[in-house]
C-alpha cells in the first residue's frame, strides 16, 4: 500500500485543516512502545465463520458495507456484522459473485489540490480481516501483510486529535462541534483520513525506531 503511505503524506504536507503535531506523535509513541497488544479476530458471536469460502464472501461484503454509521446511534457495527451472518444463514447464495458484481464500494480514492489520493479503507480491512480470521493460512495468507496502513475511517482521527497528535484549523472544529456533516471528497474530508495514516506511519515508525518491534496496522486501531 505504498501509494496509500506516498500520497497520505503529500496531503498531510500540503493540509490546510489537519496539522500532524509531532510533539503528539512523540508522546504516544513513547506511551505505546512497551506496551503493544496482541489483537485477535473474533470469529464468535456477531461474525460469520465456517473456515471457507464462504466466510471470505461475508468479509468482502461486511468490509464493503463498513463505511460510516453516523448519525443513527442505533445502528452499529455490530449489528450489520450480525444482520449479514444471519442472511447468509439463511441463504448461502446470498453472496454470490453474480450479486456482488457491480459492487464498487472499494474504490476508496479521490483528487486533492490537482492530485490523485489513494486511501482504501475497506480494501484494506478485507485484506486485514481474512489475514485475522484465518490466522494468516489459507484464504487468509499473505506474506506483505505488515505493508497494510491505519484504516482511514472518521472515529481515527477524532482519537488522534484527543491524543494530541492532530491539530484541527478553528473552522474544522467548529464543522466538527456543531455535528455538521463534513462531505465526501471535501479538502476537510480528505485532509482528516490522509493526515490520520501519515501520523499513524509516523507513529509506527517511531515505536520501531524506538523499540525495534514491527507494529501491524490493527495495534494502534485497537489500543
Amino acid at each position: 500500500m505504498e501509494a496509500v503511505r506516498a500520497t497520505s503524506a503529500w496531503v498531510a504536507s500540503r493540509s490546510s485543516h489537519v496539522t500532524v503535531d509531532s510533539s503528539g506523535v512523540e508522546k504516544v509513541a513513547e506511551r505505546m512502545k512497551d506496551s503493544i497488544p496482541k489483537v485477535e479476530w473474533d470469529f464468535e458471536g456477531i461474525h460469520y465463520f465456517d473456515g471457507g469460502p464462504l466466510t471470505v464472501q461475508y468479509l468482502f461484503v461486511l468490509d464493503a458495507l463498513n463505511f460510516c454509521f453516523w448519525p443513527d446511534k442505533d445502528m452499529t457495527y455490530d449489528h450489520l456484522a450480525a444482520g449479514l451472518k444471519e442472511a447468509l444463514q439463511n441463504d448461502k447464495s446470498a453472496f454470490d459473485a453474480d450479486r456482488l458484481q457491480k459492487y464498487t464500494g472499494f474504490r476508496d480514492h479521490t483528487v486533492y489540490k490537482g492530485h490523485q489520493i489513494f486511501l482504501y479503507k475497506r480494501a484494506q480491512i478485507f485484506a486485514a480481516d481474512l489475514w485475522g480470521a484465518f490466522k494468516g493460512q489459507g484464504y487468509g495468507e499473505f506474506n506483505d501483510i505488515e505493508s497494510v496502513t491505519m484504516f482511514a475511517d472518521y472515529i481515527v482521527p477524532a482519537v488522534l486529535e484527543q491524543l494530541g497528535v492532530l491539530k484541527f484549523s478553528p473552522s474544522l472544529a467548529n464543522m466538527i462541534e456543531s455535528n455538521r456533516e463534513i462531505s465526501s471528497g471535501s479538502e476537510e474530508e480528505v485532509e482528516l483520513r490522509a493526515c490520520s495514516v501519515h501520523a499513524v506511519e509516523e507513529i509506527r515508525e517511531l515505536i520501531h525506531r524506538k523499540s525495534g518491534k514491527q507494529v501491524i496496522f490493527y495495534c494502534f486501531i485497537l489500543q
